[in-house]
């Protein structure tokens, strides 16, 4: 997956679907990631605890190439608060992550 798209709007996406991160079910690491789906100019970001899953989506990505990708929610929010600008470009081909 390669897109760019507006980091606040990404921060805010990941933060609001990260309430339903997994904290029960710790021993499946997958639920404490953020499912980002980035396809045309939309990118879904969802979060489930196996009882609740939260979705949002954002218009306006420019997504070169369409996939999917699960970074660990909360440290993936912490990095894009952390750093300036006001896009992020994600590039995730890279098959050797």
């Amino acid at each position: 997956m390669k897109a760019t798209v507006d980091r606040k709007a990404l921060s805010s996406a990941i933060a609001t679907v990260s309430a339903a991160t997994a904290t029960k079910h710790g021993g499946l690491a997958v639920l404490q990631g953020a499912r980002i789906e980035a396809v045309g100019e939309t990118m879904t970001v969802t979060c489930t605890d196996l009882d609740l899953t939260v979705t949002t989506r954002i218009d306006g990505a420019d997504v070169t190439t369409p996939g999917v990708v699960i970074p660990a929610a909360r440290i993936f929010g912490a990095y894009l608060n952390a750093v300036d600008g006001d896009l992020v470009h994600l590039d995730f081909d890279n098959p050797d992550l």
